[in-house]
């Protein structure tokens, strides 16, 4: 459980500490050092002391690029905590990285504003459809050499 109770306690004043998290470290990764390591890395403090995750909440966390150590659980926190890369009326887009280095997967996260587009499901498939012939097109293009 430790990630995202983790994430919750750094966006609330106080101090929260989490006892007997030994078994996180054999996890997908070294489960205590990567939420430790995103708290610290979206504006919280987090400090490991022996198999004790303290973390110190900042209220309001700033955001921030973090490693997810290629664990899951520390993504899906993560998603919860990452900072936007833009915001508009249309949406707001998140990028998620799923590792430190460059082979590792990197996903961009969206959230439609459903305020303007009432229908999102609707509008997803219309530009499914647009990509496609897009696509369709510039294969067309391609064959005849232009």
């Amino acid at each position: 459980l430790g990630p995202a109770p983790a994430v919750h306690a750094a966006a609330r004043e106080g101090v929260t500490r989490f006892l007997n998290c030994a078994r996180l470290r054999i996890k997908e990764s070294d489960r205590l050092e990567s939420t430790a390591a995103l708290v610290n890395g979206v504006g919280g403090k987090a400090v490991i002391e022996g198999d004790t995750l303290s973390v110190t909440g900042a209220k309001i966390l700033r955001g921030g690029e973090v490693g997810v150590f290629g664990d899951h659980r520390i993504a899906m926190a993560a998603a919860v905590a990452v900072k936007e890369l833009t915001a508009g009326n249309i949406n707001v887009t998140y990028r998620l990285d799923m590792g430190d280095d460059k082979t590792a997967p990197r996903y961009v996260l969206q959230r439609i504003n459903t305020s303007a587009f009432k229908d999102p499901v609707s509008l997803m498939e219309n530009v499914g459809l647009v990509t496609a012939h897009k696509g369709e097109c510039c294969q067309h293009r391609q064959q005849e050499g232009k």
